[in-house]
């Protein structure tokens, strides 16, 4: 999946690929201009949850986060309320709809920054 996320993304965004939720929040902590969390949720899917939750949260660590899954059905409804994610891409998915996703998200983003001012 890095893989395609990488050739996906690269170009139009800094991507930073991590191998496991311990790694992910190492890089939080480290990048806190990181404004997008992507999170395949068919590893680890317990920390996961757990690691959207807690961004969700977080006051310090507060991030969007989009999830893929290849989970079908009432896996996928159950995963998708718990989640709480922006957006639930299922496996296998049209890599251009997660770049449109993607763009959509920041330029809502751009413009709730400019309602603010």
């Amino acid at each position: 999946m890095n893989y395609i996320l990488r050739t996906v993304l690269e170009g139009n965004y800094d991507l930073i690929a991590v191998t496991d939720v311990y790694d992910g929040m190492t890089q939080l902590r480290l990048r806190p201009e990181i404004s997008l969390v992507i999170v395949d949720t068919d590893f680890q899917q317990k920390e996961c949850l757990e690691l959207i939750g807690f961004l969700k949260s977080s006051f310090l660590h507060n991030k969007p986060v989009f999830a893929l899954s290849s989970l079908k059905g009432e896996a996928l409804a159950q995963l998708s309320k718990n989640a709480n994610a922006e957006q639930v891409l299922v496996k296998p998915f049209n890599p251009a709809d997660l770049v449109e996703k993607l763009d959509l998200h920041f330029v809502k983003e751009m413009a709730d920054e400019e309602k603010i001012f």
